[in-house]
């Protein structure tokens, strides 16, 4: 009975070790360095370009999830020759919302469709999830950085989606392509 007790105590001494290591590893989008030490940067051996991506953030507005992360593309490990950046979003919906639209602080944003499916289903509804790109230049991104961030909407023919992105978020993702950001 001694042996089946320890066991017991150090399986859930385990369990606990593990979801602590989880939440210690959750990026915090109100902090640049923490966002920075996150973000990766390779080379593509077939076409040359160099790919950066952020942490992935997710945010619950009401009884809808949307989650986002940055990345940029460059012909030059610098970023700033012919580099193109988007911010990518996904949604978690009660319905399908048709999201071709963004605009923040009076700007309207290129949207580019990148996917869409049902997530699941259950005898009275479904979770349908919608995912697209918000287009910007590298200027853009240092511009977000140094101003209060990026509250947006996206758009579609059967409603909308709101969601703040801190200017830290841009700041850390611009230190971890190794630009000075503000």
């Amino acid at each position: 009975m001694d042996s089946f007790l320890a066991t017991l105590r150090a399986l859930a001494i385990a369990v606990c070790l593990i979801a602590m290591a989880a939440c210690v590893s959750l990026p915090n989008p109100t902090d640049p360095t923490d966002i920075a030490g996150h973000v990766m940067v390779s080379q593509d051996k077939y076409d040359g370009f160099w790919k950066a991506g952020g942490p992935r953030i997710i945010v619950w507005n009401s009884f809808d999830v949307t989650s986002y992360k940055l990345r940029a593309w460059s012909r030059d490990r610098s970023f700033r020759r012919a580099a193109l950046a988007q911010l990518y979003v996904e949604t978690d919906l009660d319905e399908w919302l048709f999201l071709d639209r963004a605009y923040s602080g009076g700007v309207a944003y290129e949207v580019k469709w990148i996917d869409s499916e049902v997530d699941r289903c259950d005898h009275y509804s479904c979770q349908y999830n919608e995912t697209v790109g918000i287009n910007m230049s590298i200027d853009q991104l240092h511009a977000i950085a140094a101003g209060p961030g990026f509250d947006v909407r996206l758009s579609g023919r059967r409603g909308d989606v709101t969601f703040f992105v801190p200017a830290a978020y841009f700041q850390g993702f611009l230190r971890g392509l190794g630009q000075p950001s503000g």
